[in-house]
């Protein structure tokens, strides 16, 4: 018997950051909205920026936690979404990979505002999602930016 997920809300588009201005100093959201994603499969992300002047960007760090809610310390709750990148092979030599933390960075290229999307996996295990952003651009001048999600239902696994 399959049983649905209460907290997941699929298909329909959910708000993680309503448009306001960033922070000021490139400073990141320091209470990004958090979006239980417990069945769901993947998300898509749309993004809309706003830059405050010229050559301004706005970086995302996407993070996932297997928590229905914040562990108690020293047990970390929120993992960032990260970048693997495999290292030379060579023969008779431990080959030593990279695993990094990655951000997600948006340079607007127009004056007004401006949108972009993209997909995300949602990884097994993980029980929600939240999103920080921050001025990296024109940090003494920031702009404005929104983020809503629309969770994809998993498909395969239910």
């Amino acid at each position: 018997m399959t049983v649905g997920n209460p907290y997941l809300i699929t298909g329909a588009p959910q708000t993680l950051r309503v448009f306001a201005a960033l922070a000021a100093a490139g400073a990141f959201d320091a209470a990004p909205t958090e979006l239980h994603v417990v069945g769901g499969d993947h998300a898509t992300l749309f993004l809309e920026y706003t830059r405050g002047a010229a050559n301004g960007a706005v970086n995302m760090q996407i993070e996932f936690s297997p928590y229905s809610v914040d562990a108690t310390a020293p047990v970390v709750s929120w993992f960032p979404m990260s970048i693997w990148s495999p290292g030379a092979t060579v023969v008779n030599v431990t080959t030593q990979s990279l695993l990094e933390p990655e951000l997600v960075e948006f340079g607007s290229t127009v004056a007004t505002r401006q949108g972009s999307l993209f997909d995300i996996l949602i990884p097994a295990y993980v029980a929600r999602i939240r999103v920080a952003c921050a001025e990296i651009g024109i940090v003494g001048t920031p702009g404005s930016c929104s983020l809503t999600l629309i969770v994809s239902p998993d498909t395969e696994g239910a």
